[in-house]
C-alpha cells in the first residue's frame, strides 16, 4: 500500500466530568471508534470506496483524544487521491457539523442543486435555506456515519457532566457542538417510499378530533391507530354539528403508505373520501 497523506484531528469533550477525570473508559472507547469511523466515511466521500484509510490513537491529553488518520491507498483510487488536498476533506467534515445544525435533527424539506453542480440549496423544516457541497450532504445522509455521530456526538453529550465537544485540526476548530445541539447529530436521511395503496374499510370511530389538523383515531376490528383526515366535505359536516358516538362506523377510502429510513419502517394511514357514516342501529354491508 502507498502512504498518501498523514493529518492530525482530536477530538475534545468540556465538561465537569472530564475536568474531574470521570469520563468511563467504555464510552471513550466507543467515542473514539465512531470518531474514527465518521473520519473514515468523510475520506471514502470524498476520496471514493477504493481508499484504505487507518486510524491511529495519537494519545490522551486533558478532555482530549487525538487520532492519527494515515491514507493508504491502493488500486485506481491512487492517481485521483494523489491530486486532492487534505484541506478539503476537513472542509467536508466541518460542512457536515453545520449541515447537521442546520437540520436540526430533521430529514431536509428540499435539495434543489444551484446553477454550479456541485453545490445544493438545503431547505430545513424552519424554511431556513443554506447551500452546501455535494459531498457534505453525501456524508450527512450516508448511514454509516449517521450511527457514528450518533454515538460519539448524540450519545456522549447526553451524559451527565458533559457539556459540549470539539473537533480540532492542529488547535484550530473544525466544529463546536454544544448541550442543547446534541439532538440534532441523528440519521436525518429522507424517507424512502416502499408501498402506496389506497383500500375500502370500514373502521370503528375511538376518538373523532374536531380541532384541525388533528388525527382522528380507528380501530380496524384488529388494531387501534391515528390517521388523518383529506375528506374536505366531510369535515364541513363534523365542523356543521355532525353527530358521533362511539364506537360508530365509517366506511371510507383509505390510503396506506409505507416508508423506511434505513432499517426502520413507518406506516401512515390517511382517509381520502368518508364513503358513508353508519350509525348504531345501522348494519355493515360487506357486499356479498
Amino acid at each position: 500500500m502507498t502512504n498518501i497523506a498523514e493529518t492530525k484531528l482530536s477530538l475534545k469533550y468540556h465538561g465537569q466530568a472530564v475536568e474531574d477525570g470521570r469520563v468511563d473508559v467504555y464510552s471513550a472507547a466507543a467515542n473514539m471508534t465512531a470518531f474514527s469511523d465518521f473520519v473514515t466515511e468523510a475520506g471514502k466521500v470524498l476520496f471514493g470506496p477504493d481508499v484504505v484509510i487507518e486510524a491511529e490513537m495519537a494519545g490522551f491529553h486533558s478532555g482530549c483524544i487525538q487520532t492519527d488518520i494515515v491514507f493508504n491507498v491502493v488500486g485506481p483510487a491512487l492517481s485521483l487521491i494523489s491530486t486532492v488536498n487534505l484541506p478539503e476533506w476537513l472542509s467536508i467534515i466541518k460542512g457536515a457539523f453545520t449541515l447537521w445544525k442546520h437540520l436540526k435533527g430533521q430529514p431536509p424539506v428540499a435539495m434543489v442543486p444551484t446553477t454550479r453542480g456541485d453545490e445544493i440549496n438545503v431547505t430545513n423544516a424552519d424554511g431556513k435555506v443554506i447551500i452546501f457541497n455535494r459531498s457534505v450532504i453525501n456524508l450527512v445522509l450516508n448511514e454509516g456515519s449517521s450511527k457514528s455521530v450518533q454515538e460519539f456526538v448524540g450519545k456522549a453529550l447526553a451524559k451527565e457532566g458533559i457539556d459540549s465537544l470539539e473537533v480540532l485540526t492542529e488547535e484550530v476548530a473544525l466544529a463546536v457542538v454544544g448541550e442543547g445541539q446534541a439532538g440534532y447529530f441523528k440519521d436525518v436521511r429522507p424517507d424512502e417510499p416502499v408501498s402506496k395503496n389506497e383500500f375500502e374499510f370500514a373502521l370503528s370511530i375511538e376518538g373523532p378530533e374536531f380541532k384541525e389538523g388533528k388525527k382522528w383515531r380507528f380501530s380496524d376490528g384488529n388494531s387501534s391507530f391515528l390517521a388523518d383526515i383529506e375528506d374536505q366535505e366531510f369535515l364541513k359536516r363534523v365542523d356543521h354539528g355532525e353527530p358521533f358516538a362511539k364506537g360508530e362506523i365509517l366506511r371510507v377510502l383509505m390510503r396506506i403508505e409505507q416508508t423506511r429510513q434505513g432499517v426502520n419502517l413507518t406506516t401512515k394511514r390517511a382517509v381520502v373520501k368518508v364513503i358513508e357514516h353508519l350509525r348504531r342501529q345501522q348494519q355493515v354491508s360487506l357486499g356479498f
